[in-house]
């Protein structure tokens, strides 16, 4: 089993030293501490110390001296045992038992044509006129899609891993190089998130040179088919500034018709003044089946839709402290694989938090745990229902002659609907919002509340 992390650049160091610090950590590998215990855990392990890291005499460093770094893409292989690192014009190949040096690299430099235009264009030559690989997801049991930034020319490709039974191969498909617009990011500082399933490529990404019209992808891998979905561009309903954390396909019932995508993020909140400028954890969801609509709303998602995230604790007088924007994400399988349980890290930038140091508030960032059943989205389209999405007439609908006059008029209600429903309700009635709230025995290991507020 191949697992993914691919952290945007401003949480870069922080996710990797809390996602492998046995990579990044130094501490001292020769501790013979007599009181040093057995690391056992019956449940989710939702710290790691660097005194269990140093108990546990495991960690161990690698780090390419001739590269400067860049090291923003994981893929771990269970299976077979391997670790791949995106970094700087490299993909790095190393062995979990053994990670100081790599078994194999990959040198994937930008073009040379790519990165004078990167520097013509006023980027920094030695910080941003590379090829940083931010995209590593299984294929298949032989191959790894890979995309990395291209000096701000994104491209894709393959790497051909070989099969489990014999010697990594490990060998870079330069023939079949496409463009990454849509799918990786220009730029190697931009949080992002991918997601590759069924073969299509969800991604949250931007798909220009500035950075400024970021939306929900969706797109073709290994495929002649050029078709392409995405949210709506510059309209902050659909997305406004985001930054993406995380993405997950979680299906809702045993039928694949069913199956959604999930895309956690943070962005510019619509319903603050533009005096009183918010950030906003959100949830969005769209259905892996969406063909798009018809005219104004082709290659445009039908069903897209989206809830603010709540991380609260009681602050001082009364009033709860609003952990808004929303750092890390991670997906816990259980035995129910339409309802696994989800672990978010909050911050804040709140004054009241930083005025009341004392715990629980003294390191500013929270986790909050829920799971993905608790996203009630309550808009009467949520379903995924082929005749609507393709917008194909149920058997009591008018026939197709019938609903050509109206066609135009009703795709731009569609529109407008759209438009209005894409951010549910900010606020539940109370009775609605108490059954989201976690319960009481929940609350003895948790201490604050978390809801999803439409």
């Amino acid at each position: 089993m191949m697992t993914m992390r691919t952290p945007g650049p401003r949480r870069a160091c922080v996710l990797l030293g809390v996602f492998l610090q046995l990579l990044l950590l130094l501490p001292d590998a020769t501790s013979t501490d007599s009181t040093a215990a057995t690391w056992s855990q019956s449940g989710p392990r939702l710290k790691l110390s660097h005194t269990d890291v140093r108990w546990r005499n495991s960690s161990s460093v690698f780090w390419d001296r001739g590269v400067s770094g860049g090291y923003q893409s994981l893929l771990l292989d269970e299976d077979r045992g391997w670790l791949l690192v995106g970094g700087r014009d490299h993909i790095y190949l190393l062995h979990s038992d053994s990670l100081a040096l790599p078994t194999r690299t990959i040198y994937w430099p930008a073009v040379e044509e790519h990165v004078e235009h990167c520097r013509l264009a006023g980027k920094n030559l030695s910080t941003d006129c590379a090829n940083y690989v931010r995209l590593l997801q299984p294929f298949n049991k032989t191959h790894v899609y890979v995309c990395g930034t291209g000096a701000y020319h994104p491209q894709c490709t393959y790497i051909d891993l070989g099969h489990s039974n014999e010697e990594p191969l490990f060998r870079l498909q330069s023939h079949a190089v496409e463009s990454g617009r849509g799918k990786c990011p220009f730029s190697p500082r931009e949080p992002f998130t991918a997601r590759l399933t069924d073969g299509d490529l969800y991604a949250g990404t931007s798909v220009d040179f500035m950075g400024t019209n970021a939306a929900i992808f969706r797109t073709s891998v290994h495929s002649s088919n050029q078709h392409y979905i995405r949210t709506e561009a510059y309209q902050d309903h659909w997305l406004n500034e985001p930054e993406f954390v995380g993405s997950f396909s979680i299906p809702d019932t045993q039928s694949v018709d069913d199956d959604k995508v999930y895309f956690f993020l943070k962005e510019t909140a619509v319903e603050s003044s533009q005096w009183d400028k918010r950030v906003y954890s959100r949830v969005a969801r769209i259905c892996k089946n969406d063909v798009g609509g018809k005219r104004s709303l082709i290659n445009r998602w039908t069903t897209f839709l989206k809830a603010r995230l709540v991380c609260s604790v009681p602050g001082p007088g009364g009033l709860d402290t609003q952990f808004d924007e929303l750092e890390d994400i991670f997906i816990l399988e259980t035995k129910d694989y339409q309802n696994p349980v989800i672990y978010g890290v909050f911050s804040t930038s709140s004054d009241a938090v930083f005025n009341h140091t004392s715990d629980p508030y003294s390191d500013a960032v929270f986790k909050c745990i829920w799971q993905a059943g608790k996203f009630l989205f309550s808009y009467q389209n949520m379903g995924c229902d082929k005749h609507a999405l393709a917008g194909k007439p149920q058997k009591d609908e008018p026939q197709k002659d019938e609903l050509q006059k109206d066609e135009l008029q009703k795709d731009e209600q569609q529109k407008d609907e759209l438009q209005k429903d894409e951010l549910q309700k900010d606020e539940l009635q109370k009775d609605e919002l108490q059954k989201d709230e976690l319960q009481k025995d929940e609350l003895a290991t948790i201490p604050h509340r978390l809801s999803v507020q439409f």
